[in-house]
């Protein structure tokens, strides 16, 4: 897995564990496979599964994928490491794949010696033991490069609207942690500005991979342009199936923006093969993956402002349905859940000309440098059914419209992101 913006924190002394994990206490020093090398690239695989993900048909499969994805990569050298953190139903713990296990005859994880146990349970969805893992991961493993995956429940910039029994969102979100070791998705989750501020206090990453729903809104992305220099997500949700991680470890060890946009294509590239996803009535299946260079988000933001402020009144008037790209209808059959995730590119398709369109291609391009999908992906909470990617309306990621509907249905969607970055730097006032 990939983490955005590890800065130099190589002077970190005696790092401890401090958060929602009990006392304080010192993470013992492990035994290095690697002696005395710096590694070259380390990459660190961030599964917050205490939720309904924890199970051996999801969790296990991407764990034991990851293992097989080290002992047959092509890419990684023995200085390079894959640090797994896992949070489950058991004690959250840490392992160190390397390159040592090639010719093992290891097939689970589990059958592995975790390099560190946490001593209690932890609620991995909070910032305080994000940066637990980060400080152990650069004080025991420095690296000239970092990436990090991030695997879990996610929903873009808005978390699910009805907590503790009020309409009042908790926007921006990644990860859900039920805190009782459970397999449910009743828990904790992580705003994505306090991952950011997390990931900025550290060297910044090569790429962050999101194995999750929702993450490739254009909003997320300003809030972790800072931390990676590629964002490698979907604007969709994703199935539980998830990345094929047996054939997707060996692309993590690749940099620059090639390797960026070929993890997006591997990715999705699983699903094809296998022939998940060749008609609308093959199950939940298919996958929608693109890439986001975060040098191009701020030049974009302000080429959005004047898209917005020729045409903000036709967006406020956009209508969702089922016959448009809208990852999320919130109309439909969940509404409650979540707003709506417009693609960017039907929103532009709504309210420009055929010359600004021409313009807004131009612009898109500097920042999606490559998108990826099947021909239709499944949909539970949207839709609860299979979509046609519709491909002049795909622009590889979603952007929020603060419409008038939401306040209607009581929900304050709009008026918290007005308080977001994004919303204050684009749309200004309403």
């Amino acid at each position: 897995m990939k983490l955005r913006n590890i800065i130099p924190a190589l002077l970190l002394s005696a790092m401890t564990i401090l958060s929602g994990c009990g006392e304080k206490k010192e993470i013992p020093t492990p035994t290095p496979v690697e002696t005395d090398t710096t590694s070259v690239k380390t990459v660190l695989a961030y599964l917050v599964a205490e939720n309904s993900l924890g199970s051996a048909l999801y969790l296990g499969d991407d764990m034991n994928e990851m293992l097989m994805g080290v002992m047959t990569s092509k890419n990684m050298t023995p200085n390079d490491n894959f640090i797994l953190y896992v949070d489950d139903t058991k004690s959250p713990r840490i392992y160190n794949i390397t390159t040592a296990y090639k010719d093992s005859s290891y097939l689970s994880v589990n059958l592995l010696t975790p390099e560190y146990t946490f001593p209690t349970d932890c609620n991995s969805a909070s910032p305080e033991q994000l940066k637990a893992v980060m400080d152990y991961v650069v004080k025991h493993h420095p690296s000239d490069t970092y990436s990090a995956v991030f695997a879990s429940h996610a929903s873009g910039w808005i978390e699910p609207p009805v907590k503790n029994g009020s309409n009042k969102a908790k926007n921006r979100s990644f990860g859900l942690d039920n805190g009782h070791n459970q397999l449910s998705d009743y828990g904790d989750e992580m705003a994505i500005e306090d991952m950011a501020n997390v990931l900025k206090q550290y060297k910044k990453m090569d790429f962050i991979l999101f194995d999750a729903c929702f993450m490739q809104c254009v909003e997320v992305d300003y809030m972790l342009k800072d931390v990676a220099d590629y964002i490698i997500a979907s604007p969709a949700e994703i199935p539980g199936y998830g990345a094929d991680y047996a054939t997707l470890v060996d692309y993590l060890y690749k940099s620059g923006e090639e390797a960026a946009k070929d993890i997006a294509k591997r990715y999705v590239d699983t699903y094809l093969e296998r022939k998940l996803c060749t008609s609308q009535h093959s199950g939940t299946c298919g996958a929608i993956m693109s890439t986001v260079k975060t040098s191009m988000v701020e030049p974009f933001a302000a080429y959005m402002k004047t898209v917005v402020d020729a045409h903000k009144d036709a967006l406020l008037a956009v209508v969702a349905d089922e016959s448009h790209m809208d990852y999320f209808l919130f109309d439909g059959y969940y509404r409650n859940r979540y707003p709506d995730y417009f693609d960017i590119q039907y929103l532009m398709n709504e309210v420009m000309s055929d010359e600004e369109l021409a313009q807004f291609h131009k612009e898109i391009d500097k920042i999606v440098i490559a998108k990826y999908n099947t021909d239709y992906w499944w949909t539970v909470f949207g839709y609860s059914d299979h979509r046609r990617v519709k491909e002049d309306e795909f622009g590889g990621m979603s952007m929020f419209v603060p419409m008038g509907k939401y306040a209607r249905y009581g929900f304050d969607y709009a008026e918290q992101y007005m308080r977001t970055v994004w919303g204050q730097k684009v749309w200004g006032a309403l």
